[in-house]
């Protein structure tokens, strides 16, 4: 992790991390440990796009949530690796009825809701330096850029590193320099970044 590079040790860590799932966040407390490099900043933004965002089968790429100070920081950290967005844009505002058809009620928004979008000329860019590790979001987000041209075909042994995060992690620190993904994706063939696998 970012934080063994910076030479924290396990209490420490286990705090910061703490700090980072806490609400509300306090971005000055993660800031020093998000924005240490570009691959901090990409594991910071895969999390939030795993945890808040979704991709639909048109190959929309949005990630909602209703603190808006979160999303405008989540907007700096995406365009400072130079993928551009749009937003945050209210999308619910307070108060605002809706139902829920699975189990039949009627509920009321207590908080404004904000979305930010990735365009589509971004895509392919937030695919090589985040992308999602939940597979069928990975999946759908892959199928779009084939489908649009934007991506070549995947062969069935990089598609299966692709959509099995841990095992391909595990393959690329027992393989330095032999990352598929990344050798996919057009990005350098180097190990996993320090910040992944908490290397000094």
């Amino acid at each position: 992790m970012c934080l063994t590079r910076l030479g924290y040790h396990r209490p420490t860590v286990i705090k910061v991390l703490y700090e980072l799932v806490k609400k509300p966040l306090d971005i000055e407390k993660i800031k020093k440990f998000v924005e240490y490099d570009d691959e901090c900043k990409a594991a910071f933004l895969r999390g939030f796009f795993d945890s808040e965002g979704c991709i639909s089968k048109n190959g929309d790429v949005t990630v909602y949530n209703t603190d808006l100070k979160l999303l405008g920081y989540v907007r700096q950290l995406i365009e400072s690796l130079e993928i551009g967005t749009t937003g945050p844009h209210l999308m619910t505002k307070h108060g605002t009825s809706f139902r829920d058809t699975r189990k039949g009620k009627t509920y009321e928004t207590r908080k404004n809701a904000y979305n930010l979008y990735v365009p589509a000329g971004f895509r392919l860019k937030f695919y090589k330096w985040m992308g999602f590790t939940i597979r069928r979001k990975q999946r759908r987000l892959q199928d779009y850029l084939i489908r649009t041209g934007r991506l070549k075909p995947l062969a069935k042994l990089s598609l299966f590193f692709q959509l099995c995060p841990t095992i391909s992690h595990f393959y690329n620190i027992a393989c330095p320099g032999a990352d598929l993904n990344r050798r996919h994706s057009g990005l350098q063939p180097d190990a996993l970044p320090a910040c992944a696998t908490g290397a000094p």
